[in-house]
Order: C-alpha cells, then structure tokens, then sequence
C-alpha cells in the first residue's frame, strides 16, 4: 500500500467523526496536494483522489466547494467525477468554474448540464475557450438572448449551418447579436448578406458606424447587390428615377452635369430627380432630406455622386436655402464636406437606396 493509499484509508475511517469545517480543511490539504503533484500523478492515483475527495465534496460548506472549483477548473487531469459533481452543482458560484473551464468536461456532460441547469449555467458554458457544433446547438435552442448573443461573440464556439439559421432570425431587430454574427468570421457568406439585409434600417446603420473599415465595405458591398435587384424591377426603376422607366444608368459624369443645370436653374424638382438618378436613390428621399432641411444628408449624395464643394454647395443653397445664408453655417457645411469620405459617403448612400424612413437620428449616425 502507497503512502497514498494509506493516507486516503486514514481520512475516510476518520471522516465520520469530523464536522464540515475539518471535512473542509482535510479537503483542502489534499486538493493542495493533488495541484503540487498532479503533472506527475498516473490515472491511478488520480482516481485515488477522485475517490476520497467525492467522499468529501458533499458534506463540506459551500465556500471550500467554490474554492476547490476554482482551483481544479484548469488543470487538465483533474479527477473526473469530483469536476462533474461540481459543474451540477446548482449554485453557479461553484459550477461556474469547471463550466467556463475544465477540459474534464466532455460534450455529453455539457450537453446535459445546458438541457437541465439554469441559465447562468448555459452562460457559463458559453464562456469556454472551445464549444462544439453540438453544445452551441443546445446553448442557442435553450438559451436567452445574453446567451445566444455570449455564443455569438466567442470566437472559439463552433456554430453549424442550422444553427446559424436560428441565430439569424434571433438576430432580427437586435443591434448586439446582428454585431456579433456579423462579426464572426464562419459566417458564410450567404448567411452574411441575408444577416444585412434583414436587419432593421437602424440596426444596419449602427452596425456600420461601429464597424471598421472592412466590415464597412461588405455591408455596402451587399447593399450595392440589393439596389441592383431593385433598380432591375419596374417598380424599382419607377422609385430611382421619380418618372418613367429607364432601362441603363446614365454616364455620370454627364448626370452630374444634369444636377448643376438643373441647381443653376432653381428648379428645385428637376435637381431632385437629377441628384436622385446620379446617386440612385429614390427621389422621394431626397425630397424628404430637403423637406427635414437634413443638409448632411445631400452633403452624403453630394460626395457619393463625386461633387466638388462648389457644386454641392449650388445644390444645397437650392435644396435648402436657410441653411447656407451666413458664411460661418457654410463653414460648418463644408467642415462636414471636407470630413466626409468617399468610402463612408458610398456606405451611407446604400443605406439610402433602402431606407423607408429617413430621420435626423439615421443621417447623424451615417455622417
């Protein structure tokens, strides 16, 4: 008999005359002595341990069962049955641990703690550095908004195609969870496009605002496919045109030149429609930025469709004369202009092309 062994007799003929606290403190000194030695400890004198710390696990006060949570959770051979006692364990303090860390954990054990355990059991599972296909399966059927979207925003959980379809439509209308889909790089990119295309029109433009470069461009990039789909339709061409069909893009330098005419002219409608054309948005839209005096939103046509200061500012002295009658608001307009890319001014025009609504909270989160 190893001195392990001997040890381990000693403690279990004792523990029936010892109180919760000595229980706990026999406890500690042995998990104490399983950490010091466990890179060396063969699977039989793991199973050593395992078997006297189960003895002990249940009748120990809930403080030493979260510390000996804290201390097993990451150490790669910990005894099996005492991690799957603690990830049961109904008070998360304990569970959360082994739950968010321990290798011990296998799939079936996982699966069956998030189809039976609370929600901040499934939370907790959701923070592991590596979850399956099968375990995310089962923590975005079962699990709340904070779990899906905890799911979504770990890089390490693996997420299948059926999954993602259940992701998406959770993710409709909810600005945190479209963020982090969008941001997941698995993400087909089907599953990409539909994500943009569903999303809410304010969802779309927070995305965008926070976003990076990158990310920018495929939001437009799938944007720039929905106007297309659209202007292909009659009643797609009727709404970029304002008038009859028109089966071709006009040149656009020669349309831009149609916007100054048209500003030169005063003629506010013709310019409408004109400015419309060039950046291929409704014209109704553009009347509703002039209605609204939305000046930032004709600055984002202005530079989407490649105008010069000199000529934005003739069409917006047009499409809202109040705006530019002292020369410190046409500062403030141009600062607005000069700050403006031609990238983020693209992005914002397709967001343009596809918005219902248009508001002073939707412009200022595009500008």
């Amino acid at each position: 008999m190893t001195a392990l062994d001997m040890w381990a007799a000693e403690i279990q003929s004792a523990l029936g005359q010892r109180s919760d606290t000595q229980r706990g403190a026999i406890l500690r000194q042995m998990t104490d002595l399983f950490l010091n030695t466990a890179s060396s400890l063969s699977e039989g004198h793991v199973a050593v341990f395992d078997d006297v710390m189960m003895r002990l696990v249940d009748h120990i006060e809930t403080e030493a069962l979260i510390e000996l949570s804290n201390k097993l959770a990451p150490v790669d051979n910990a005894p099996a049955n005492v991690i799957g006692r603690l990830s049961r364990n109904d008070d998360i303090a304990v569970s959360g641990p082994v739950l968010e860390k321990s290798s011990v954990l296998s799939d079936p054990d996982l699966i069956e703690i998030a189809q039976t355990k609370s929600q901040q059991h499934l939370s907790a599972i959701a923070g592991r550095p590596s979850i399956s296909t099968l375990v995310t399966t089962v923590l975005i059927g079962r699990g709340n908004d904070d779990v899906a979207l905890k799911v979504a925003g770990n890089s390490g959980a693996h997420i299948s195609s059926n999954t993602y379809l259940s992701v998406l439509k959770r993710a409709r209308g909810d600005e945190a969870l479209t963020a982090a889909v969008a941001s997941r790089r698995d993400l087909p990119q089907e599953m990409f496009e539909q994500l943009v295309r569903e999303a809410t029109e304010t969802v779309r433009q927070r995305l965008v605002a926070k976003s990076g470069p990158e990310m920018r461009e495929r939001i437009s990039n799938v944007l720039k496919v929905v106007a297309a789909k659209v202007a292909q339709t009659p009643g797609g061409l009727r709404s970029v045109s304002g008038g009859a069909k028109t089966l071709f893009q006009p040149d656009v330098a020669q349309q831009r030149v149609q916007v100054m005419r048209w500003a030169r002219g005063n003629d506010v409608t013709r310019m409408t429609e004109a400015l419309a054309l060039l950046c291929r948005v409704p014209a109704k839209t553009v009347s509703e930025l002039a209605r609204q005096r939305l000046h930032e939103g004709i600055i984002i046509l202005g530079k989407a469709g490649g105008m010069s200061w000199p000529e934005l500012q003739e069409v917006l002295r047009v499409a809202i004369p109040s705006k530019i009658s002292t020369p410190a608001e046409l500062k403030v307009l141009f600062d607005k202009y000069a700050a403006l890319s031609s990238p983020k001014a693209q992005i914002a025009a397709s967001f343009l092309r596809t918005t219902k609504n248009v508001s002073r909270s939707a412009i200022d989160a595009l500008m």
